[in-house]
């Protein structure tokens, strides 16, 4: 019963792919009962976007066509889209370890949603003519600031790990790695912040996925606890 229990939490666990070397370990573990290098890897970053001269405090909804991708600026690439009527929206953005998969001269709607603080909050939902192309949130935990009827289509939440406490600063009294769940219909994915799995036609990457305990020592020591992409891919060859 329990080598039977091991391969049920091993065909649910989603390896990650950015710790190869680890993955004949893992197999054994599953995702709860994680390996060191797991608890102690630090977050890849975090999703931040906004419209410039724009506010999205609440979420903003457009579409329109991408006509010009612009520079870096403070660390910050841009695109301009221009709806049917010929108004223009800069979108400002940061997405770590990745490529937005969007393309000039298509037509896509827009949902961005930006919520000053610190640290600030942000998510990003693009959609085209087949449906969900892409999904970016970040928040101080789930559903905290933005994106709180979830996302459609799919079942998200953080789940705690057994992991001890990453090394942290004063202003906290515990830094520990946890796990993202998504689930689309039966298929579910469980991965830590630095891994990416696939999830039917989607792809979900955690940047940053943790809880944090603070203390009273720091002020304005927030952090953001969870943040992740989920992208719509091409299918998998036949065979």
């Amino acid at each position: 019963m329990q080598t039977l229990n091991m391969m049920r939490r091993r065909g649910r666990c989603a390896l990650g792919l950015l710790l190869p070397i680890f993955l004949s370990g893992l197999l054994i573990y599953g995702c709860k009962h994680a390996s060191e290098a797991r608890c102690q890897i630090k977050p890849l970053g975090s999703v931040t976007v906004w419209v410039e001269d724009q506010d999205t405090s609440t979420p903003l909804r457009f579409t329109g066509s991408i006509k010009m991708l612009l520079p870096d600026k403070a660390g910050f690439k841009g695109m301009t889209v221009v709806d049917r009527d010929g108004h223009e929206y800069l979108i400002r953005f940061r997405v770590p370890e990745m490529e937005l998969p969007f393309k000039l001269d298509r037509s896509y709607d827009f949902e961005i949603q930006y919520v000053g603080g610190w640290p600030a909050a942000s998510s990003i939902f693009v959609r085209d003519g087949a449906g969900l192309l892409f999904v970016g949130v970040s928040d101080w935990d789930m559903g905290d600031n933005v994106v709180k009827g979830g996302v459609p289509g799919f079942e998200i939440e953080k789940i705690a790990s057994d992991c001890r406490s990453r090394p942290h600063s004063n202003c906290y009294d515990e830094l520990r790695n946890a796990i993202l769940k998504v689930a689309a219909g039966n298929d579910i994915v469980e991965i830590f912040h630095g891994e990416s799995a696939r999830l039917g036609s989607y792809r979900v990457t955690c940047l940053t996925c943790q809880d944090v305990v603070y203390n009273s020592s720091c002020a304005d020591a927030g952090l953001i606890s969870i943040s992740y992409t989920i992208t719509r891919v091409p299918p998998e060859p036949a065979g």
